[in-house]
């Protein structure tokens, strides 16, 4: 059971005050980790971001020690990020920004030793096919899914029976292991929130229950996320739950506070009953920044422009070794602002006009301008 909370980032309340709550949800998790440090490994609390820039806004707003304190928790896997910056639109992105998701976990990776092994497009029943292989070429190997059910495109992606659970192998044919129920809903199996309405020994037997009798017959069940659509998610839930169902079912199934990837390496172990899928489920509200045409051409073109910027700094650089840090963090703040712009909450945000909602997210395209 991975604990999250999914972000609406600017969509229930504005943009400062999610900000704030993802501050303040990080300093809870770290502070329940330190104390359920002795406790056994199945019930110590873990806690998954929605997105890198969670770590992001962390480095930015707290102290030196503090951020450790979070890099610590990355280490020993009580923590845990995935590969994307926020809830992204990536049908929306031209490959090159989709590919430059992946800059800074890797940064992060190289300094801190930290892979970044999950990647994941929720809440949007829809995802492109080229993703798969983007996100296996910058190093991920797992990937999970999510529903609201609230969008045209089929409550399950129309996908075929039996793949619930899959290798879903990209044009490339590298494969990410996908684990994507089909949809009861939001708040349980195939839902962005799957494990709140999950939260008791009665729900966590009759989802062992469906899932014992569900193809590929894995014996490993899997509920992700927790917070719905909660601005701010602090729960010790999960950490409790554990306890008390493996206290009474010693020798029997166990409950998992997850962190995520440990689910999908238990899942490596029975690749081989996996069926494997080609293919994406197309666009849905990726084609939403369409209605800001020339607002978001001109954040692609922006992105094109840094070919040049990095070409000249790479040259000057053999000459003079003080260019590029200022430029890199010009940059990687640029490229912050631009994935806030196609992130999965366009329209009328608490009624809200979208211009106005662009508008307050800062304008992005002019921020990468000024980079270069």
């Amino acid at each position: 059971m991975m604990n999250d909370n999914h972000t609406d980032y600017g969509w229930n309340d504005t943009v400062s005050n999610y900000e704030s709550a993802m501050l303040s949800e990080l300093d809870y998790y770290i502070a329940r980790v330190a104390a359920t440090s002795g406790a056994p490994a199945a019930e110590q609390a873990r806690y998954n971001c929605d997105g890198w820039y969670w770590l992001w806004l962390y480095k930015q707003n707290r102290t030196a020690s503090q951020y450790q304190a979070l890099i610590d928790d990355m280490q020993s896997g009580h923590i845990t990020a995935p590969l994307n910056p926020m809830v992204t639109l990536y049908g929306a992105l031209q490959t090159e920004a989709a590919i430059r998701a992946g800059y800074y976990p890797g940064k992060l990776q190289r300094q801190y030793g930290s892979p970044f092994l999950l990647a994941q497009a929720i809440e949007n029943e829809t995802i492109p096919w080229g993703i798969s292989s983007i996100w296996a070429g910058s190093g991920a190997k797992y990937t999970w899914k999510g529903i609201c059910g609230c969008a045209t495109a089929g409550t399950n992606g129309n996908r075929a029976a039996n793949t619930e659970v899959v290798q879903w192998q990209g044009p490339d044919n590298k494969s990410l292991l996908l684990k994507w129920y089909y949809l009861n809903n939001n708040q349980s199996w195939g839902g962005y929130a799957e494990a709140r309405g999950n939260l008791s020994s009665a729900a966590v037997q009759g989802s062992i229950n469906h899932f014992n009798a569900q193809a590929p017959f894995v014996p490993l069940t899997g509920l992700f996320g927790g917070g719905w659509d909660d601005v701010s998610w602090q729960s010790s839930q999960f950490e409790t739950l554990a306890h008390q169902w493996n206290t009474t079912h010693v020798g029997g199934d166990q409950v998992q506070v997850s962190n995520g990837i440990d689910y999908f390496q238990d899942l490596e172990g029975h690749a081989g009953q996996l069926a494997t899928v080609r293919g994406g489920w197309g666009n849905e509200w990726d084609m939403a920044p369409v209605s800001l045409a020339e607002r978001t051409a001109q954040t692609r073109r922006a992105v094109e422009s840094l070919h040049l910027a990095e070409g000249l700094a790479a040259a000057v650089h053999k000459f003079d070794t003080s260019v590029w840090p200022g430029q890199q963090a010009a940059i990687e703040s640029a490229l912050v602002d631009m994935y806030k712009y196609y992130e999965h909450t366009w329209g009328a945000v608490n009624g809200v006009p979208l211009s106005s909602v662009v508008n307050d997210k800062k304008q992005w395209a002019q921020h990468i301008d000024d980079a270069v």
